[in-house]
Formats: C-alpha cells, sequence, structure tokens
C-alpha cells in the first residue's frame, strides 16, 4: 500500500513538472517573437524612445507607425517616432516646427500626414504636413480657429474637417474644412453644439457622426451630422445617454456603436449603444462588464471589438480589457493589460496623469501605445489572438 502511494506521488509530481514546463515554454515572451502568442494575451515588444502622453499615432501608407509630440509632465515634443512592426524596431523620425499635445494627426489620400492645432504652451491654429517620401515637414496653412482636443476626419474627396474643440473663448461649435490641393481652410456653418471630447465616425455614404463630446452643459446626448455634398450639419436622433470621452466604432454591417464615456455627474459608463444611419435611430446594446471612460477601442479584422484600459467612476486606471462580439451581442473578458492604462486618441495612445510611459502593446495586430499612471517603464508588450 505504501509502495502504491509512493509511485503515485511520484507520478503527480511528474506530471505537475511537466505541466509548468509546458506553461513556461508556453507563456514565455520575447522582444522579438513573431505575433504568434497564446490565444488573447499581451506581449513585450520595442519601447519607444522616450515616454509620452497626448500625442498621436498613425498608420502610414508604407506600414509604419509614425508617434508624433505629446507631452510628459512640464515638457512638450516635437519630436515623432516611427515603429516598423516587421523588424519591431523604432526609427527617430524628423521633429515638427513646435512642440504639440492634444493635437490631431491625418493621414491624406497621398500618403502625407497632416498635423492640426493642439497645446504648444498657448492653443495653436498652426499646421503642418509629413511627407514619409521625403521624411520630412513642410509648413501649411494655419487654422481659422486655434483649437485642442478637436476631430479631424478625411472626406471621401480627400479634404479633412475639423470640427469643435477647446479654444481660449470656451468650448467650440466652429468647422473649418481643409484643401490639400490649395492649402486653404474654409469655415463652414458651425454645429448647433459647442463639444469637446466628442467622437466623429464617418459613415458608409460618406457622412460625419459626431456624437457626445463635452460642452457647457456638461456631457452631452446630442448627435450632429455633416453631409459634405451640401457642407451642412443636420441634428439627428439624440443617444439614450449623455456621454463624452467615449468611442464610436463603424461597424462592418454600417452601424456605429458607442462605448462607455462619461456621464454629467462624472461617472464612468458601462453602456453602449448603436446607431443605425438607414432608420436614423438608436438601439440598446448590452453593457461592458466594466464601466470605463478615456479608453480604446478598436475594430478587428474578424468584426469583434476591443475595448482597453481606462478610468473607472474614481478615476482609477484600468487594467481590464473586453471584447464585444458583434454576431452574438455579448461582452467577454479577454487578456488583461500589464498596466492600468487610460486615455485614446490616434492608432491608440492612452494618458494618466503626470507620469508618462513608453510602453507598447500588441493585441493581434493592433499597436496600442500607452501611459500609465505610475512608474515609467520600458517594458512594453504585444500579443495575437486566435
Amino acid at each position: 500500500m505504501t509502495k502504491q502511494i509512493k509511485n503515485s506521488l511520484a507520478g503527480l509530481v511528474s506530471f505537475i513538472f511537466i505541466f509548468l514546463l509546458i506553461a513556461v515554454s508556453v507563456w514565455t515572451v520575447s522582444p522579438v517573437d513573431d505575433v504568434k502568442a497564446a490565444p488573447d494575451t499581451w506581449r513585450i515588444a520595442s519601447p519607444m524612445s522616450v515616454g509620452r502622453a497626448n500625442h498621436t499615432a498613425v498608420l502610414l501608407q508604407n506600414g509604419l507607425v509614425m508617434i508624433v509630440g505629446g507631452n510628459q509632465s512640464s515638457s512638450t515634443y516635437s519630436s515623432t517616432e516611427l515603429f516598423d512592426a516587421s523588424t519591431n524596431a523604432w526609427q527617430i523620425g524628423p521633429p515638427m516646427s513646435i512642440p504639440r499635445a492634444y493635437h490631431t494627426a491625418t493621414v491624406m489620400l497621398d500618403g502625407r500626414v497632416l498635423v492640426a492645432g493642439g497645446l504648444s504652451g498657448a492653443i495653436t491654429n498652426s499646421v503642418e504636413i509629413y511627407d514619409p517620401i521625403t521624411n520630412s515637414w513642410a509648413s501649411a496653412a494655419s487654422m481659422n480657429v486655434a483649437r485642442q482636443g478637436h476631430t479631424a476626419t478625411l472626406l471621401p474627396d480627400g479634404s479633412i474637417l475639423v470640427a469643435g474643440g477647446m479654444s481660449t473663448t470656451g468650448y467650440q461649435n466652429t468647422v473649418e474644412v481643409y484643401s490639400p490641393d490649395s492649402d486653404t481652410w474654409t469655415a463652414l456653418s458651425p454645429m448647433t453644439t459647442g463639444r469637446f471630447r466628442h467622437c466623429a465616425t464617418t459613415l458608409p455614404d460618406g457622412k460625419v457622426l459626431i456624437t457626445g463630446g463635452a460642452g457647457n452643459s456638461g456631457s452631452l446626448t446630442s448627435v450632429e451630422l455633416f453631409d459634405p455634398s451640401l457642407n451642412t450639419w443636420s441634428v439627428t436622433t439624440s443617444m439614450t445617454t449623455a456621454r463624452s470621452s467615449h468611442t464610436a466604432n463603424l461597424l462592418n454591417d454600417g452601424t456605429v456603436v458607442v462605448i462607455g464615456g462619461r456621464d454629467t455627474a462624472g461617472s464612468s459608463l458601462n453602456s453602449a449603444e448603436r446607431f443605425d444611419p438607414a432608420s436614423v435611430s438608436w438601439g440598446a446594446v448590452n453593457s461592458m462588464i466594466t464601466a470605463r471612460y478615456s479608453h480604446t477601442a478598436t475594430l478587428l479584422p474578424d468584426g469583434r471589438v476591443l475595448v482597453t484600459g481606462g478610468e473607472d467612476s474614481f478615476s482609477i486606471p484600468l487594467k481590464s480589457s473586453e471584447l464585444y462580439l458583434q454576431s452574438k451581442g455579448t461582452w467577454i473578458y479577454t487578456g488583461s493589460l500589464s498596466y492600468a492604462r487610460c486615455g485614446g486618441r490616434g492608432l491608440e495612445y492612452h494618458q494618466r496623469g503626470s507620469q508618462r510611459c513608453r510602453n507598447l502593446q500588441y493585441f493581434h495586430r493592433l499597436v496600442v501605445y500607452n501611459q500609465f499612471d505610475g512608474l515609467p517603464s520600458q517594458r512594453s508588450y504585444r500579443a495575437a489572438p486566435a
């Protein structure tokens, strides 16, 4: 009997040892590994050269990802960096003419990048254009209104619509459009409501849907539509819930899902709703598992929406990430981020407090440029869902 027990214990120990070896081999990460991780996990990748927040990240037509500007504590950057996902390596790009944060960066039809406005000591109306072929910047005509925290949307004809934001006079309802051919800005009819931290989403018919944001009365339910063929605005059906610092994603079926955000009382939201352009109506969507604002939401190639980080109602950054399964209308938790992160704009970026981080993470081939609430880290991660 004693011999049988010893044999059983020896077998159990061997099983545990083999299991641990397998687990370590599966979960050990390498900065240079290709994206072949376990499903829905985050893996190490190369860090940026400097920690930054309130910057922009855009995917260039040559496949590189460009990081522009941003800030850290009392410093605002003019610097840029270029990331090559195929080699997991960074290179320093040419600096802008001025430092800026809270700006926008938009890839134009010809592949150049228009950077507009932002904070550069003061709120600025300056504009410059990056040319990836010459790897250089050139000045462009200034906007009519200095602004930060606005949206900049590429229209079907190649022009860029800039709407709202914050200026020295408060929340902006002003709108202007940039023509790359003539290097000119044209003021358009204003939105009905001044707004900041809103979302702008291009619909399949070319119209631009503006949702929510913060205004003089707090978070907004109001929604407006811009028709580029007429250069006119129209007020459309309001959202069910007032929200700012939310996200809005165009889904594969042509509807728009609006997720999370902050209500007028300042509390984070787990609610989501869906806009149908065909019926010009909003429909309910199952709520997220975790309430959050200043998160990011990205449509994956398979139609799922990946939501990462954000802040809760106590302004505590979140590590959790979850997936919206459009086909089922449900949410599931997925692999958590390595650090709590919040904020989102551009390709993906996050911000929080005075600390700035160089962390870079992958989910599938989604690049996330993040800053967390804590000590800066040079580590970064990448991952691939099955």
